[in-house]
């Protein structure tokens, strides 16, 4: 047990050089300083990722319906953050408040947000395109990608859809991981499954329980299926493909400061500390604009990443009950709404809060991210409708 702890307690991150690079990076973003960027890869024409490129704007009753919805939130103190909007061809984004509380800086359309569990789908997403490839079967076990996995009987697609049984790390690790100014990683998931082996949830298969073990372990067996870290998969095969150019998984190098970076908020609006478990990645950890999950939303709906029919897979209900009431499937959420098909996923982790709804089939979408848990949470049956 003493070498167990030993090893949780030398960790892979260091929680003050992280929690340094975080301030300094507010830091520096807040004296509005022109910053020498590096250059930024060309951007895929749309042409290439949509059917048709979007050029038109919405119509002036929809873009004033949109803007008195979200300016009435914003007066109200029940938002802050931005949005978009993109119906076929059409497409509305703006910015509401506040990059950061304190220091006044303003939100820009190009400012990242954490998001949170809503990084879930690009995880999914890079498990089906290592599935296409034939590099990750969805029916093998874990332990045929880690060795070392100690609960057996659960599959790839178990984890895709949360009915694995896996213990929640986030429930556990409080009482285990001692040294909490010591940033946690995903190989350190491994181990103390591997070394504590907490019990089980439920024997695999058994039923749906959302737990971000599933996805912070789905991290680890891309890494060992493609040979490639987690940040260079995701980045090389969807982040720079796709042209998101304000997209990044968060670590401690400097590379991520040329980014303008929202600062998330509790309720009274101060300033959230880094967590140790911010150095865990898959099940949350990517940061975005509304922008960018646009190009994604887009880059799917079309085929450009994985096949019609794989996304199809990944949008099929896969627990009980298997309608399209509130379900979930392979790293989606999906819900029936004024009789569509909406595939989506929200995200939440210290002070910030992000949506992603899509409905691929008509080319619909409505993302919002906010950096503040004061506001409460929006009301998607509200804003859906919009865009008839």
């Amino acid at each position: 047990m003493r070498a167990l702890q030993d090893r949780f307690l030398a960790g892979h991150f260091s929680y003050m050089r992280f929690r340094f690079s975080l301030i300094f990076l507010s830091a520096f973003i807040s004296c509005n300083q022109q910053v020498k960027q590096e250059p930024e890869k060309p951007q895929i024409p749309l042409s290439d990722i949509m059917a048709a490129p979007v050029t038109v704007a919405f119509s002036s009753k929809s873009a004033n319906a949109f803007e008195s919805y979200f300016s009435d939130l914003f007066s109200h103190r029940h938002f802050n953050g931005n949005i978009l909007m993109s119906s076929g061809d059409s497409l509305y984004e703006n910015s509401y408040g506040f990059a950061s509380f304190d220091t006044k800086d303003s939100l820009n359309i190009n400012t990242s947000f954490q998001l949170a569990s809503t990084s879930k789908p690009f995880t999914a997403t890079a498990t089906m395109m290592l599935f296409e490839k034939g590099k990750i079967n969805l029916d093998s076990t874990v332990n045929a990608y880690i060795k070392e996995f100690p609960y057996r009987g659960v599959t790839i697609k178990m984890l895709l859809s949360h009915t694995s049984g896996l213990p929640n790390y986030m429930h556990l690790t409080d009482t285990l991981w001692k040294d909490k100014t010591i940033q946690m990683c995903n190989d350190d998931i491994i181990c103390f499954l591997r070394d504590c082996k907490p019990a089980a949830a439920g024997k695999p298969g058994e039923f749906f329980e959302y737990c971000n073990t599933n996805f912070a372990v789905l991290a680890v067996v891309i890494e060992k299926a493609s040979g490639l870290p987690f940040r260079d998969f995701i980045k090389n095969n969807i982040f720079d493909k796709v042209g998101m150019t304000h997209t990044f998984i968060v670590n401690e190098d400097s590379s991520a400061f040329k980014y303008s970076i929202a600062t998330g908020h509790n309720v009274m609006l101060s300033e959230k500390e880094p967590h140790y478990h911010d150095g865990i990645y898959g099940d949350k950890g990517v940061y975005s604009t509304v922008h960018d999950l646009f190009l994604f939303s887009r880059a799917l709906s079309t085929g450009y990443l994985i096949k019609p029919a794989t996304l199809k897979m990944m949008c099929e209900p896969q627990v009980t009950p298997k309608a399209y009431g509130k379900s979930y499937g392979l790293g989606f959420r999906m819900m029936n709404m004024e009789g569509k098909k909406w595939i989506y996923h929200n995200g939440w982790w210290h002070g910030f809060r992000a949506y992603f709804w899509n409905n691929f089939e008509e080319k619909k979408c409505f993302i919002a991210l906010t950096n503040t848990t004061r506001d409460g949470y929006l009301k998607e049956e509200e804003i859906i409708p919009m865009l008839h």
